[in-house]
């Protein structure tokens, strides 16, 4: 309970610089300044949520549930500016924001055959006006399980099973080959349940769904691959994750056996390097150097410290 809410069954979150809003499942949404700690809104979402996005100046929130119903509500005046609908076949519908509120976008089944959907699209809107402006096709007949922008706007990414798709949004065209972990399609399906990028873009983790074992991948945009092995949080069935505002860290919160647990991962080369440094207290030899880095000539990893001629 924060300030006589109840903030029980929170199914969704959305944070920006100053501002954060809370959905409930019963569609329930509060909206809060983080420096005052006061309540900016309480919106009321029409059907059960599944997930909320915020504007990055925090104006405008669009609220996804059941039914297919897509609302876009005014944060300040509190009330809802339009509905939209998509016909989606999965437990959750996933709906984001560019930060910049121009756009919206979500899964949606452009052609059903007896019930099974043959033609899966990421539908884009004019956020201003509620009118589609384009379908992106995902190229496989499994369902959206999240789409999310990066913090320029101008990259699209949408999840399915088979892996994460990436889209220029400014020629709406497929940015690379699907991302993907390789694999038993079965043992890996998990992972791609909920994607979001680091603060500078370059990085895009993706986690698992609740209810299922807690698991979470980070991918390296520009590059197109894996930046590290998937992380497995033993023994939990629920949990989410984010990026610090300087992308060097990620945090991971889970639920294991009942008890909150509180995970802090340092993600990037220089931070795994400044900490093997204090550890070492030296840098690499040449023998540790063609075994670990095995290109260019030796130098210094640990600034300060000398460099062993043996």
């Amino acid at each position: 309970n924060a300030g006589g809410y109840d903030l029980s069954a929170i199914q969704s979150l959305a944070l920006n610089g100053t501002t954060l809003a809370a959905g409930r499942l019963d569609g329930t949404i509060i909206v809060w300044n983080l420096p005052t700690r006061k309540v900016l809104a309480l919106l009321k979402h029409p059907a059960l949520l599944h997930k909320i996005s915020l504007s990055a100046d925090g104006h405008l929130l669009a609220s996804a549930g059941d039914g297919g119903t897509i609302m876009l509500w005014d944060v300040a005046k509190q009330v809802p500016l339009r509905s939209l609908h998509v016909d989606y076949r999965l437990p959750t519908l996933s709906v984001a924001l560019s930060p910049d509120s121009t756009l919206l976008a979500a899964g949606n089944c452009g052609k059903s055959v007896n019930g099974s959907c043959q033609q899966v699209q990421v539908l884009l809107w004019d956020a201003h006006t509620g009118k589609v402006i384009d379908h992106l096709a995902v190229g496989s007949q499994l369902d959206i399980l999240d789409v999310a922008f990066n913090s320029d706007g101008h990259t699209l990414a949408a999840s399915s099973n088979a892996g994460i798709k990436l889209w220029d949004v400014t020629t709406r065209k497929p940015i690379g080959s699907t991302l993907s972990i390789p694999g038993n399609n079965s043992s890996v399906v998990d992972y791609y349940s909920n994607i979001l990028f680091s603060p500078d873009g370059t990085m895009l983790a993706s986690y698992s769904a609740s209810g299922s074992a807690f698991d979470f991948v980070l991918w390296n945009v520009k590059q197109q691959e894996l930046f590290a092995h998937p992380f497995t949080e033993d023994g939990s069935f629920q949990g989410s994750v984010a990026f610090s505002p300087d992308g060097r860290q990620l945090v991971s919160v889970v639920d294991r056996s009942g008890e909150g647990i509180f995970l802090l991962w340092d993600i990037t080369t220089v931070s795994w390097e400044d900490r093997a440094c204090t550890i070492a207290n030296r840098n690499l030899t040449q023998d540790e150097w063609n075994q670990f880095v095995k290109v260019g000539n030796r130098s210094k990893v640990c600034p300060g410290l000398p460099l062993d001629q043996g």
